[in-house]
Formats: C-alpha cells, structure tokens, sequence
C-alpha cells in the first residue's frame, strides 16, 4: 500500500442520489449492491445538477454510528458531483457538505474488486499505526482518473483525520 499524501480540503457541496448501506469493511456488507445501483441511477440523470466547472463525480461515505466499521457498519453513501451552492436542487436528489480539514489521501489503483483490500489496508493496518484519529467528517471518493473495469483505473480516498 502506498502511503497517503496529506491535504487541507475546502468545504464541499455535493448533489446526487443516496442511500444507507453496510461497509465493505462489515460482515453485512451490501456496498457491492447498492452503491454499484446509486451510480447506475445517477449517471443518467448527472445533466440535472448544476456541478461546478470540471468537477469530477464523487462518492461521499458518511458512518452512522461511532462503532467501528468492522462492528455496525452503517454507513449512507452520496453518489454525485460537487456544486458551488444548492440553489437548484433536482427532484429526487440530496445535497450534503462536507467539512473543511486535514485529509489523508490514498490513492486506489486497480479495478473496483481489489478495492476492499485497500479499505482495509487504510483502516485496519494504516490507521491505527499512524497515531491519528478519524475526525467527524464523511470519507470522499474522487473519481477523476476512474475507468470502470480497468487495471489502470485510478481513484483518491479522501480519509478525514486530525
């Protein structure tokens, strides 16, 4: 595993479609469905939302419960694209805003089914031995050098930490 780069984000605005879901890091895992169903539903409709210039498609991770991801799970993912403000909302879609702060940023190269082996390589194996702690803040998905199926697919974690 390749070690993070470091970033202090702005705050984010982000449009799209969402839904609750089990970690991929959880014995209930379902991510593989319904996050796969967010993005099959939302790119079709990603002319509706007035996205920031060249903003790039991004998936939002938020945990519902303070347990670890390995006990609960819960988590609601955003499938969507960042936006300067939420004046105009597409029906149906969601917004959220994702703090400013410290980020450490992982890089998952590869095709999307090796990508629970980087997710627990961030929290299971990095995480704990870094000494940081996670902040109060959703886990972003960048998608700017993404290509579905692709062994030379590229996507950035963004991992809130302090």
């Amino acid at each position: 595993m390749r070690q993070p780069t470091f970033k202090n984000i702005a705050e984010m605005k982000v449009v799209g479609l969402g839904s609750n879901f089990h970690s991929i890091l959880s014995p209930k895992r379902n991510n593989h469905v319904v996050i796969p169903d967010l993005w099959k539903r939302f790119f079709p409709r990603m002319h509706e939302v007035r996205s920031k210039p060249g903003a790039a498609t991004v998936g939002m991770v938020d945990r519902l419960s303070d347990k670890s991801l390995e006990q609960s799970g819960e988590c609601f993912y955003l499938a969507g694209v960042e936006v300067d403000n939420f004046d105009v909302i597409p029906t149906g879609m969601m917004t959220r805003t994702v703090p400013p702060g410290r980020c450490a940023v992982f890089v998952h190269a590869g095709k999307l089914d090796s990508l629970g082996q980087t997710m627990s390589d961030i929290y299971q194996t990095w995480l704990p031995a870094s000494g940081l702690k996670l902040r109060n803040a959703p886990e972003i998905e960048m998608y700017e050098r993404f290509i579905p199926d692709s062994d030379r697919s590229e996507m950035d974690i963004y991992i809130p930490v302090s």
